[in-house]
């Protein structure tokens, strides 16, 4: 084969043949040896570390292999330019969580509608029992990250669809408050193991590299805000032309079957079951296996998330509430508000986690934290202003801190959710996400009991304990180094 005059073919030790492109030197005249170049690393650099970007290219490195020998092949992998992720896997990983998060959004706006009218009990009972349910499962966490470490994330997320779609295909036809619980225990099981799955199918999809990473997670987070506020959206609209809540549980029962599909195409096998991802982490092997809860660095980052977690939790239920009867705030300001949270996470969470890649991971969530603080101390301000200014101040005022607040919160969550992927070996990932749940479901539980309490006493004083809890969540993960 003849090469064009500006190809040269360049075979490197133990790795195919390369193309090097640029003009070749004609022969020098007389047969005159040419000049020796200086080694192409630079001082101090060996094989294997980062060469300087080049114009349009993405860094590249010396092969530790080839005795530095530089080679000119550039990524040009898929989705490495733009916010998404690269992989073959997006399409099916977006359209299983979509339809997953669909059916999560489509019932929890109306669940205990739905409980009362399909199981034909008291609202009271209905509340009690599923507040019972949610802290019950929590111990089973260590269950659950287990039997991912060990299936793998793809086998957790089908099980989990499978099982919630057969809870709510059994509610339809449960009778008494026995049925009742047994089928909430699992479909509440199946969410918190959705919750395990999810990011670490993420993970496991994007490989080893930071960066895809990272744009994996926020595309988890983005389809899973984009399917709860459609879901939400729809489930609406359907009840408002007519559908029984039977017809809601069907068609969510059937949502999370299809979901169930749509995940067999990807690759999630589990982790090998070696002492090498332990020694690739540096973790002493004997240490692989223990309790994440021996991990200062998780208890830190796990602590800093639930205290995120619970102000978010708990502004969403306050919200509501201090807006029209503290307020007294017309109906559809608390629709455009939440309407304005659901598009800015939308639309905003993958553009700015591309932006906090290079970043310290403590210096972003105290970054984060800082902006929440300020956000939440706005609310009372909009209270103070409405009392002499009418509406359009008040209005004005709580867009700015319901932006600023969404901001921090694709920030903070992103943060946290990298770094909490990061701090385990690949092995124990599962134990560690299974472990993260625990205060996040102390959390969801204490929030409404938390906002009702202060709303009865002071309701501004909400918003200065939620900054509080915040500006803690942030100093507590400042030091937080960056994830390898």
């Amino acid at each position: 084969m003849v090469l064009p005059a500006d190809r040269l073919r360049l075979r490197l030790p133990g790795a195919a043949a390369t193309l090097l492109r640029g003009p070749v030197l004609p022969p020098r005249p007389g047969g005159a040896r040419p000049r020796c170049h200086r080694h192409p690393l630079r001082p101090g650099q060996r094989g294997g570390q980062a060469l300087p970007r080049l114009s349009g290219r993405h860094a590249v490195r010396v092969p530790a292999a080839a005795g530095g020998v530089v080679s000119t092949a550039t990524d040009t992998g898929p989705g490495r330019e733009g916010v998404l992720p690269g992989g073959t896997g997006v399409w099916w990983f977006t359209s299983a969580g979509l339809l997953n998060s669909l059916g999560t959004g489509f019932f929890l706006s109306f669940a205990l509608l739905f409980f009362q009218d399909v199981a034909a009990l008291p609202l009271a009972t209905v509340g009690t029992g599923l507040t019972a349910v949610t802290l019950a499962v929590l111990p089973l966490m260590s269950v659950l990250g287990r039997l991912a470490d060990r299936v793998g994330p793809r086998a957790l997320l089908i099980g989990a669809a499978l099982a919630r779609s057969a809870a709510f295909a059994g509610f339809l036809a449960a009778d008494g408050l026995a049925a009742f619980l047994a089928l909430a225990m699992l479909s509440s099981l199946g969410a918190r193991a959705e919750q395990i799955g999810s990011p670490l199918l993420a993970v496991t999809l994007a490989g080893t590299t930071k960066a895809e990473r990272g744009r994996w997670l926020a595309l988890s987070r983005t389809v899973f805000n984009a399917g709860v506020g459609c879901g939400a959206l729809l489930g609406g609209l359907l009840v408002g032309w007519g559908f029984g809540y039977a017809s809601l549980g069907l068609m969510t029962a059937v949502g999370f079957l299809l979901a169930a599909l749509l995940y067999l195409p990807l690759d999630g096998r589990p982790a090998d079951r070696t002492d090498a991802a332990a020694a690739g982490s540096g973790t002493p092997p004997e240490e692989a296996g223990g309790s994440p809860w021996r991990d200062p660095r998780f208890v830190r980052v796990a602590l800093a998330g639930a205290l995120l977690f619970l102000a978010a939790a708990a502004l969403e239920s306050a919200v509501p509430v201090y807006l029209l009867t503290v307020l007294g705030l017309p109906g559809w300001t608390v629709g455009a508000l939440f309407a304005l949270n659901t598009a800015l996470l939308i639309l905003g969470q993958l553009p700015l986690s591309r932006r906090l890649e290079r970043h310290s991971p403590g210096r972003v969530l105290l970054a984060g934290a800082l902006i929440a603080t300020v956000s939440f101390l706005l609310f009372p301000v909009a209270g103070a202003l409405g009392a002499g200014n009418g509406t359009g101040a008040s209005v004005a005022v709580l867009a700015a801190a319901m932006t600023g607040w969404t901001v921090s919160e694709m920030i903070v969550f992103q943060t946290v959710a990298v770094v909490l992927t990061s701090i385990p070996t690949e092995r124990q990932r599962g134990a560690y996400l299974a472990a993260n749940q625990i205060p996040v479901g102390v959390a969801t539980a204490l929030a409404p009991l938390f906002v009702t309490s202060m709303l009865a006493v002071r309701p501004a004083a909400l918003f200065w304990v939620l900054g509080a809890l915040a500006l803690t969540a942030g100093f507590l993960a400042r030091k937080e180094s960056p994830t390898p």
